[in-house]
This record gives structure tokens, sequence and C-alpha cells, in this order.
């Protein structure tokens, strides 16, 4: 799994269906914004991992995928984006800042 760090986009070259998964470490506690940018509809879920290596849903959304969370320092999230569809000749990709 690639670490997705602040301000550093990514680019997601997938096929609809599929899905890619993004390791979150924030440097400090604040709120931020995540998003996709591009012709794509997406679906970007983020989890908490929990000391037991368990998953905890954080929050998501549906389609063109934007929300804002507060992240806290040291703690590990992961982020996964599941790609609808695209269309266009251009690659789409997620970013969080």
């Amino acid at each position: 799994m690639d670490e997705l760090k602040p301000f550093q986009s990514s680019v997601l070259s997938l096929a609809s269906g599929e899905q890619a998964d993004y390791e979150i470490i924030p440097e400090k506690s604040q709120k931020y914004q995540f998003g996709t940018f591009g012709n794509a509809d997406v679906k970007m879920v983020l989890f908490e991992q929990a000391d037991d290596e368990d998953l905890r849903y954080v929050t998501g959304e549906d389609r063109n995928g934007r929300f804002e969370v507060k992240l806290f320092k040291g703690g590990r999230y992961v982020l996964r984006v599941r790609m609808y569809s695209t269309w266009g000749s251009a690659d789409a990709s997620v970013m969080y800042w």
C-alpha cells in the first residue's frame, strides 16, 4: 500500500470496479480535505487503523468524492478509492491537503 502525503496527488490508473488503497499518517492533528480530480466517478472511504489491526470506518463520500475530516497526529488511516467509471482521455487523481 502506498503512502499518500499532503499536497501530493496520486494518479488513479484504475479501470471501472478497481480499487486503490493509500496509507495516511498525519504529521499534525487538524482538519484535512480529501478530493479527487479529473474525469471519473469514484467512491472514497476513510478508515482508521485500530491497535488490533482492524479498520474502523471514519467517513466516506459517493461519486466525485470530497470530504473534510479531522485526523490526529500519529494516527494511521487507510483511504480506499473505488473507480466507478472514467471518460475522456485524462487520468483522475486523488489528494489531501
